[in-house]
């Protein structure tokens, strides 16, 4: 199910646009509860270590501190 996603996403946007897509994806998916590693993959193979590595750390940075401000946000109804 993943494989041809991913060939459709490569075919179907330019570069800019994919690294554009691929950084909200892995920066949301984390925050919906949804594995973000094969747009991680995806990263990867289509901008290489450097670029790719840079895309997914940005992203993944931001994944992760998106729940825990969601979280601050309800903190006063728990306590």
């Amino acid at each position: 199910v993943v494989i041809p996603i991913l060939n459709w996403e490569t075919a179907t946007f330019r570069a800019p646009t994919l690294g554009l897509l691929l950084f909200a994806s892995i920066a949301i998916c984390p925050a919906l509860l949804l594995p973000s590693s094969p747009c991680m993959w995806l990263a990867g193979i289509t901008f290489g270590y450097g670029y790719g590595f840079l895309l997914i750390m940005a992203g993944a940075s931001i994944g992760m501190s998106l729940p825990y401000f969601i979280g601050s946000l309800f903190r006063e109804n728990i306590h």
